[in-house]
């Protein structure tokens, strides 16, 4: 097989490699974006028996910090793939 495909084996490591933190980074990022519109959601239904919201906007906004965390933690692997890997 080698003779027909000139990439080392360093070439395929690299190569999955590549594939599994985009994947997983792609994941995270999809996760986080749905489970925290989706307790967004419930906190913004949620109204009290006078009709007000039952949580404020600074409550939702704490709730919603791990989403944004992990976010946060994926751009910046995005941002090493990007230059580590495309140069």
């Amino acid at each position: 097989m080698a003779q027909f495909w000139p990439f080392s084996t360093f070439a395929h490591q690299r190569g999955d490699l590549r594939f599994w933190m985009s994947t997983t980074g792609t994941v995270l990022y999809i996760a986080s974006m749905w489970v925290i519109g989706l307790i967004q959601r419930l906190m913004w239904r949620a109204t009290n028996s006078d009709g007000t919201l039952t949580y404020s906007f600074v409550e939702s906004l704490s709730t919603s910090f791990a989403g944004y965390v992990v976010r946060f933690t994926s751009a910046i692997s995005a941002g090493v793939y990007l230059t580590v890997f495309t140069a």
